[in-house]
C-alpha cells in the first residue's frame, strides 16, 4: 500500500499544529518561580550532606581505632580522622564522593563487620 506523499505532510503539518497548542509549549504551565535559586539550595543541600557524611566517616575512623588492639594494628590507618576524612572528600574523581572515601567508608564497615563475628564467636565460645 502506497500513501501519497501529499497526504503525509498534511499528517505530519496537523501533528505540528496540534503540538505547538500543547499547555507546555504556550506558556500557560510556566511559572515565576526562580529556578536558578532552587539550584543553589540544592547545592547547599548537597554541600551540607557532603560536610555530614565527612563528620560521620571521622567518628567512625576515631572509633574503630579505639577499638583495635595493638596487635591487630593497621599501619595504614590515618593518625587523624579528621584529616582522613577530608583527604577522603578532597578526591579528585568526578563523583560526589570520591574513590578514596567510597574504599574508607568500605574498610570501616569491614574492619566493623570483622570484629563484629570476632566478638560474636568469642560469645559463642565462652
Amino acid at each position: 500500500m502506497h500513501i501519497p506523499f501529499p497526504l503525509i505532510i498534511k499528517t505530519v503539518s496537523n501533528a505540528l499544529q496540534e503540538a505547538l497548542k500543547h499547555h507546555w509549549l504556550t506558556g500557560a504551565s510556566a511559572t515565576d518561580k526562580d529556578l536558578v535559586k532552587e539550584l543553589r539550595s540544592r547545592q547547599v543541600k548537597a554541600r551540607l550532606k557532603i560536610a555530614v557524611q565527612r563528620i560521620q566517616l571521622a567518628k567512625r575512623i576515631e572509633l574503630l581505632k579505639q577499638q583495635e588492639s595493638p596487635s591487630n594494628g593497621d599501619l595504614d590507618m590515618p593518625q587523624s580522622p579528621v584529616d582522613a576524612a577530608n583527604e577522603a572528600f578532597a578526591g579528585k574523581g568526578s563523583s560526589l564522593l570520591s574513590r578514596k572515601l567510597k574504599g574508607d567508608i568500605f574498610r570501616a564497615v569491614v574492619l566493623a563487620k570483622a570484629k563484629e563475628i570476632k566478638a560474636q564467636k568469642e560469645a559463642a565460645g565462652n
